[in-house]
């Protein structure tokens, strides 16, 4: 250890610290330098991480600002591509091109091709329908998006993928093209979007890198980059992320934007901050050392004079307080001002302590005066001890008084006090005061023993006292004579017990106030009331009410009235205990006197009598149900004294009867029943009556026939018992009833004829019934069931419902399934079950399985719907052919109509497509004319055919005339018949009718040949009929073609290539239909098709003539001629 340097450094910090405790100058320069610097430090600590923060701050916002602007452009362009593709996916143009593929790719693919041109980043953009044919692209060779066409076409929504195509990422997306008339998906419309060449298109507009370094990255969710404008590398760097939330994010396919910055780019300006903060603080150091010195010479000074003077006086004591002398008028000055003022103040508090506490001295002394004058006169002991309890400081001369010693007695000798109390209650005492320190204070009564030995009730309250700092002192009590109170408390207490033990309820009433409040109830009168003595005591009887008004007639009057007269009573009243319960309280009330005579109290004595009261009444109920009961069931009850021969009966006897109840009143001889007794029954009754006497039978018992009084027959049922034997065995007394049960018998016999005639309904109801009983078995099918599914009665009878139900199975078409018919009487609604049943022949029933309640009886019921199910399949399809012929020429014309309305053609271009949309019309008008036909006819059945007897042949000439057949008339050939046969029919009906004809007849002759018209007749069914007959040499039907013939929309040639309907024969055979005619088809594929329509001849109708000596007419361009050989076809 160097020595000389310790010594040194010893030696420097005495000399420090002399100058430093020498001078307050010192102390206060260098505590002002210190306090500088501190606040510079910590200026500098708190200002630097501020700066620091607000410099990354503003970096981190100015990425964030960047890379908002950023992914807003990106979701912007992105959104407005995929938006505007969508909304093209809608427009009607679009979707009629699905309809019109052949035509569609004359105007879809300039459309598709101008959307594409419109966005740079789309590469390509097609239009596909169901089958995933390219229907029209914006390629010449594009690619068929077959995956994203079968995901639309099973979801029927827009779908996406993101794909990596070398160093790129593309989106492959396709949208559902709808049509609108129907609202269901027919197609596609895809496209490929390059996401790499749009991401930077947009990020190298937007960043400039020799501005700033940022590098900017675009990844999807899963990391992979879809576009970067430089390598991140190695280093240290502030990133800002940013998440697209665009129409592809709601797609699925969120996009993340970063935006990186190198921090040592960010924080330079941090740097130059730090130079110029130092620089600041070591010259606000300078200033604040220059300026501590100056500051210190001018205040140390004055102080340092002011503290010789101050120590000067105070050397002198409180006798020598004189003032300073005050020679400045600064601050200094006025700190020795100050002074002077408060040894003035001093010196008169000094003199006023003295002056009070004199006075408070006499004060005291004449307060212990009187004091000892009200102690000495009081009777109660008023005493002190320390807080030990070891003697007693000051008792009151009272305890001579009471203790029967003189205070000397307690004050001389410790330990007295203790001794005077009895030996019963010393622990108790003791106790007491052991618990003082916990409580503060308390009380208590126990014993004490005069000197004569007399034993005195006292009462006992002390507690501590408090000294000036909050700590027990002592403790201070006062000492009361109770013995008086003790013995009455006693006295009560046994009173009370008294009363207690009462099974009667008593209460007391204080009749001084006008509310007559309840002062006292025993235990018996909370038992039978239910409420305790708390709840009562200072309220009304009247609470016994339970609140209710109730006229309780004399018994309440007469209580008042002895109440209001000072009397005695006893009523029975009609009160409530607490938990609502009515019970009748039996009230003996008595008046309490006072010594004047006047009445202070009133007691009440109170007996539950509610069990001896309702036993009474249920007596009288009893008895009143059991005669109600007799009434309300209508039965006769008669007593029959057998050895007088004498009936007693009830009023009820004599109404069933027919009689007068008052004639007969007490008893009445026998036959007054017999009397009215049929001849054919008195010996059967009679003869039961015996069976019954010998033993044969436990009761008699007989239904049979009575005449009532007023001469009606009607059905009875008599029973009876023999109640009284005499001591030989025979029969004294026989007790019976008698019941007028003709409506039952009346109904028994309505019911075997209603299920008479329910088993002729059931025989001829064509729906099928099966009938399970209780037990679940079938015991009933009816022939109808039997006939539609082939199970006889026999083989189903006894079956469970399971088995019956495996046996209706085994009849059914297991393609079409089978309902869970044992849980279809759980079902509602209007859903229809049905079986598909293959034996005996092929049917649809409807089957319902109806049960009342579960475990009851069930019947199953079957419907024959072969035909509504046939029919409702024939409407079906036919809305589905009419929707499809409908909607391809719409298609076609809503697609040239938007195009042109979107773009401008040439002349040419514009009329030819005028002309598609007026053919397109034409067709579509003569398609919505003939389904109205149809459906006219078909609504009114022919009642709006205007048909009365007509010539036959103008309405042929009339039909050809308004045939267009563009100048090609000549194939027609028809010669007028020489007579005129007239027929009923509807002239404008039959004339549509041979058009259709006509004009099938042509179309489908596409390499002419003539067109034969005849008129035939023949005899069918009887009957005479005469039809035009229409023959061609054209294409002709296979057989299967001709039995389609009618059907609605079938076509012949499927090819499209011939205009038509499909509706012309359909709407032939309605027509024909509704004139009571047919129409008969004979065709042979390749050689032509004949078609007659046959009409009933009128009786008033000419014979047709078969040779014709006419020459052809000539009909415009048309040759008409008659067919010399009738045409017979078969029907």
């Amino acid at each position: 250890m160097n020595t000389p340097v310790v010594a040194k450094l010893l030696q420097s910090s005495t000399r420090f610290f002399d100058w430093y405790e020498g001078s307050l100058a010192n102390r206060f320069k260098l505590k002002t330098q210190l306090l500088v610097t501190v606040l510079l430090v910590g200026f500098a600590t708190l200002t630097y991480p501020q700066l620091f923060s607000l410099v990354q701050e503003s970096a981190s916002q100015h990425l964030e600002a960047m890379a908002i602007l950023t992914s807003q452009r990106i979701e912007s362009d992105l959104d407005r591509l995929l938006i505007e593709t969508e909304k093209l996916s809608h427009r009607t143009l679009v979707a009629n091109g699905l309809a019109d593929s052949v035509g569609s790719q004359v105007y879809l693919r300039p459309y598709l091709l101008e959307h594409r041109q419109g966005f740079p980043d789309l590469l390509s953009l097609q239009l596909l329908d169901a089958l995933g044919q390219v229907v029209a692209s914006a390629e010449q060779h594009p690619p068929v998006a077959k995956n994203a066409l079968q995901s639309v076409m099973s979801h029927e929504k827009a779908v996406f993928e993101l794909i990596s195509e070398g160093n790129r990422v593309v989106l492959d997306g396709a949208y559902p093209v709808r049509y609108q008339a129907t609202g269901s998906t027919e197609g596609a419309l895809a496209m490929e979007v390059d996401l790499s060449q749009l991401a930077g298109r947009v990020i190298n507009t937007m960043h400039n890198p020799e501005s700033l370094p940022l590098v900017v990255v675009l990844q999807d969710a899963s990391g992979r980059e879809i576009f970067s404008n430089a390598p991140a590398g190695d280093g240290d760097w502030l990133m800002v992320e940013q998440t697209l939330h665009g129409v592809l994010a709601e797609k699925g396919f969120p996009l993340k934007l970063t935006v990186r910055l190198p921090k040592n780019v960010a924080y330079a300006p941090l740097l130059k901050m730090k130079m110029v903060a130092a620089v600041m603080a070591l010259v606000t150091l300078l200033i604040a050392l220059y300026l501590s010195r100056q500051i210190s010479e001018s205040v140390v000074r004055p102080l340092s004079e002011m503290s010789h003077h101050a120590m000067e006086i105070a050397g002198a004591g409180p006798s020598g307080l004189s003032q300073l002398p005050v020679t400045r008028r600064d601050e200094i000055g006025w700190m020795g001002t100050a002074f002077n003022e408060m040894v003035f103040s001093l010196r008169q508090i000094y003199e006023n302590q003295e002056a009070t506490v004199l006075l408070r001295t006499e004060e005291l002394a004449s307060t212990q005066a009187r004091l000892a004058s009200v102690l000495a006169n009081i009777d109660d002991v008023i005493y002190s001890m320390p807080i030990d309890f070891s003697m007693v400081s000051y008792i009151s001369p009272a305890s001579t008084k009471i203790f029967g010693h003189p205070p000397s007695a307690f004050l001389e000798n410790p330990g007295f006090f203790e001794q005077q109390v009895s030996l019963v209650d010393v622990e108790r005492l003791l106790e007491a005061r052991h618990n003082l320190s916990a409580e503060g204070e308390t009380e208590l009564r126990y014993r004490i023993v005069r000197p004569d030995g007399a034993e005195r009730w006292v009462l006992d309250r002390f507690h501590q006292v408090m000294d000036a700092n909050g700590s027990p002192s002592g403790v201070a009590g006062v000492i009361q004579d109770v013995t008086s109170t003790v013995e009455a408390e006693a006295s009560l207490r046994l009173r009370e017990r008294a009363l207690a033990s009462s099974s009667c309820g008593v209460v007391i009433v204080d009749m001084l106030y006008a509310h007559q409040p309840i002062l006292y109830v025993n235990d018996a009168f909370e038992r039978i009331t239910g409420y305790s003595a708390a709840e009562v005591i200072g309220k009304n009887c009247g609470m016994l009410q339970g609140g209710r008004n109730e006229d309780q007639g004399f018994a309440l009057g007469q209580m008042r009235q002895a109440i209001r007269n000072g009397e005695s009573c006893k009523v029975v009243l009609r009160n409530y205990r607490k938990n609502g319960q009515m019970f009748w309280n039996e009230l003996q009330l008595s008046p309490l006197l006072d010594d004047s005579g006047r009445i202070t109290h009133y007691i009440g004595i109170q007996n539950d009598i509610s069990a001896s009261i309702e036993g009474t009444q249920a007596l009288v109920e009893s008895e009143n149900r059991l005669a109600l009961t007799i009434d309300a069931l209508h039965e006769g009850i008669w007593d029959w004294n057998m050895v007088s021969d004498s009936l007693i009966t009830s009023p009820s006897w004599a109404a069933v009867l027919g009689l007068d109840p008052a004639n007969y009143v007490g008893a009445h001889p026998l036959s007054s029943f017999t009397d009215l007794l049929p001849d054919e029954w008195h010996d059967r009754l009679f003869a039961a009556i015996r069976r019954h006497i010998d033993g044969e039978a436990e009761d008699y018992e007989l239904e049979h026939e009575m005449i009532r009084g007023d001469g009606r027959r009607i059905w009875v049922t008599s029973h009876g018992r023999v109640v009284e034997r005499g001591a030989g065995g025979q029969p004294l007394r026989m007790v019976g009833s008698i019941v007028d049960v003709t409506q039952r018998v009346e109904a028994s016999d309505r019911i075997i004829a209603l299920m008479g005639q329910l088993d002729v309904i059931l025989t001829l109801t064509p729906d099928g019934i099966a009938y399970f009983n209780n037990d679940g078995v079938v015991s009933f099918i009816n022939r109808a069931f039997e006939q539609l599914t082939g199970i006889k009665a026999g083989e189903a009878s006894g079956l469970s419902s399971r088995d019956f139900i495996e046996l209706l199975r085994s009849r059914v078409d297991p393609a079409q399934g089978f309902p869970d018919l044992l849980n279809l009487h759980h079902e509602t609604g209007d859903e229809r079950h049905l079986i598909h049943i293959l034996q005996p022949r092929q049917r649809v029933l409807q089957v319902s399985w109806h049960s009342p309640s579960e475990g009851s009886s069930v019947v199953v019921y079957l419907r024959d719907v072969t035909h509504e199910t046939e029919v409702d399949r024939m409407k079906s399809e036919f809305l589905s052919t009419a929707a499809h012929e409908l909607r391809t020429p719409m298609a076609s014309i809503m697609g040239f109509a938007e195009l042109l309305t979107l773009r401008d053609f040439g002349p040419e271009r514009t009329r030819d497509m005028l002309g598609t949309i007026n053919r397109q019309a034409k067709r579509l008008t003569d398609l919505i004319n003939e389904l109205l036909d149809l459906a006219r006819i078909e609504a009114r059945a022919g009642k709006d055919f205007k048909i009365a007897p007509y010539p036959l042949v103008p309405v042929i000439n009339d039909a050809i005339a308004a045939l267009n057949v563009d100048g090609d008339r000549g194939r027609m050939q028809f010669v007028e018949p020489a007579s005129q046969a007239v027929v009923p029919i509807d002239p404008a009906k039959l004339q549509q009718a041979i058009i259709n004809i006509l004009s099938n007849a042509y179309k489908y002759s596409p390499d002419g040949g003539p067109i034969e018209i005849s008129v035939s007749r023949r005899i069918q069914g009887g009957g005479e009929q005469i039809g035009v007959v229409v023959r061609d040499h054209g294409m002709g039907m296979t057989p299967e073609q001709s039995d389609r013939l009618f059907e609605r929309f079938f076509r012949a040639d499927p090819s499209g290539n011939i205009p038509g309907t499909g509706l012309g024969m359909s709407l032939v055979k309605e027509i024909m239909d509704a004139m009571h005619g047919s129409v008969s088809v004979d065709s042979q594929f390749g050689q032509g098709t004949t078609i007659a329509l046959w009409l009933p001849l009128d009786s008033a109708a000419v014979p047709v003539q078969e040779v014709s000596t006419k020459q052809p007419k000539a009909y415009g361009e048309l040759t008409l001629w008659q067919d010399d050989a009738p045409v017979e076809t078969a029907q």
